[in-house]
């Protein structure tokens, strides 16, 4: 949920929380971040904003949607979320200045 807050005042970005149910995703009773983007708005492709976080210090994976990207939870320890949400809010807001 604090991701989402986070970037919720990024311009053409959506970012939602989901508890996936389809099958092949487990624990389904995770949450996820799933996070889309207008590329007109942010002209950045999926594989660049991964590059970017994977580059990053701290270096930063994420999974990809059909139309974006997915924060898994999982494996973040306490605190680790707002690290997360920081970088992914400075790279979706340098880049649409």
């Amino acid at each position: 949920a604090y991701i989402v807050e986070v970037l919720a005042d990024v311009p053409g970005l959506n970012a939602r929380r989901v508890s996936p149910g389809e099958p092949g995703i487990q624990p389904n009773w995770i949450p996820r971040v799933y996070i889309d983007w207008d590329e007109t708005v942010i002209p950045l492709s999926r594989s660049e904003v991964k590059g970017r976080l994977q580059r990053g210090d701290p270096g930063i994976a994420l999974g990809t949607s059909s139309t974006g990207l997915v924060v898994n939870p999982q494996t973040l320890e306490t605190g680790e979320d707002l690290i997360v949400a920081q970088r992914l809010h400075e790279v979706f807001t340098l880049v649409s200045r």
